[in-house]
């Protein structure tokens, strides 16, 4: 079970965030590890996007913070967005003439401004 929580400060203690997995598997009758708790404060522009943009609000102590939290992570996400999707092009595959798989990258083309 995937759980993600934003943070307006620390855990006082390093043993609090698995406390925090031992009390959610306790509440939902589940072993520790199926639970998946990601720290938002910490998770990559990837993930923080996939969870504000996929993942629906169980619990808010404070709706401001967390819309200003979804607003910079949108921004962001937003403004590097085509490093992303240049990081994830995928490789077309197509198949030789010895039925060996062959491997293509496309690489866009750059073009020069002239100003």
């Amino acid at each position: 079970m995937d759980f993600a929580i934003l943070l307006f400060g620390n855990f006082k203690d390093p043993y609090d965030f698995v406390g925090l997995i031992g009390e959610l598997a306790t509440v939902l009758n589940v072993k520790d590890e199926k639970i998946n708790l990601v720290v938002l404060n910490d998770a990559d522009l990837e993930l923080a996007y996939k969870v504000i943009s996929e993942g629906s609000v169980v619990f808010e102590r404070d709706v401001e913070k967390r819309v200003d939290f979804e607003v910079r992570v949108l921004k962001s996400y937003l403004n590097f967005k085509p490093v992303l999707d240049q990081k994830h092009h995928p490789a077309i595959w197509m198949p030789h003439a010895s039925n060996n798989l062959k491997t293509i990258t496309i690489q866009p083309k750059l073009t020069k401004r002239t100003t």
